[in-house]
């Protein structure tokens, strides 16, 4: 199976791994790219996203996206793996580390996604709660009453194969549910072996509880602190 993959700057090697799954890592750029100032970024689509296709009846599932950053890490001819994951990304680079512990020199978790079924669960509440704001209401109620739909059928129909494809989202549901099926729905974060950084933008609309939980489990324990970020009006959570 072919990964595309994008290698940017210089130094110590960086393994970038986008949000999804089913994504590309294109909509991380050029933002990701300002890290390449004395590191290299290794950027690859997953199996099934972006510009990495597969058949339909390829499995897709997390096991399925260890096994290929661990050939990556072979082919890379790396001892040790440096990750920077978002979101699904982050999930999937703690995935890596339960399955391959010793070949992980160092951890960043940018808004990763649930990690537990019970962060999970506390998601799925808060964003329901969100969707149900009235000012969010007003906006779907005025989306209906648009008539975009009426005035452009052919404009409709061009986007019914996304549509379908978000519809399909139970399957992506199932991928983040997975691991806490594996190692049932109680688990908390072990002890870390190595320094990892977990970051959060206030304005993620996925973010969970996960890093606090994380930094205790770190080797060297800090609060996390929000740091404002000049240029987007974010904050970043420092571990």
């Amino acid at each position: 199976m072919h990964l595309f993959t994008r290698q940017v700057g210089t130094g110590p090697l960086v393994v970038v791994l986008h949000g999804g799954p089913g994504a590309s890592h294109d909509y991380l750029l050029p933002q990701y790219d300002l890290l390449a100032q004395g590191r290299s970024l290794f950027y690859y689509d997953q199996r099934g996203g972006g510009r990495s296709p597969v058949p339909r009846d390829t499995p897709v599932g997390w096991r399925e996206h260890v096994a290929d950053l661990e050939e990556l890490r072979v082919e890379l001819a790396l001892e040790r793996l440096t990750l920077c994951g978002y979101s699904w990304g982050g999930l999937l680079a703690v995935l890596y580390f339960l399955e391959h512990p010793d070949r992980v020199e160092r951890l960043a978790l940018v808004a990763p996604a649930a990690i537990t079924a019970e962060y999970r669960r506390q998601f799925e509440e808060e964003f329901a709660r969100r969707m149900a704001a009235p000012e969010i209401q007003r906006e779907r109620d005025a989306l209906r009453a648009s008539g975009l739909r009426e005035r452009d059928p052919a404009a409709s129909r061009s986007c019914a194969p996304c549509a379908r494809h978000i519809c399909t989202m139970r399957g992506v549901r199932r991928c983040y549910r997975w691991p806490a099926s594996e190692f049932g729905p109680g688990v908390r974060p072990t002890r870390l072996s190595m320094r990892t950084c977990c970051t959060a933008t206030s304005c993620n609309w996925k973010r969970t509880p996960v890093a606090r939980p994380s930094t205790r489990a770190s080797p060297s324990e800090r609060a996390c602190a929000e740091l404002p970020c000049r240029k987007s009006g974010t904050r970043t959570s420092e571990t």
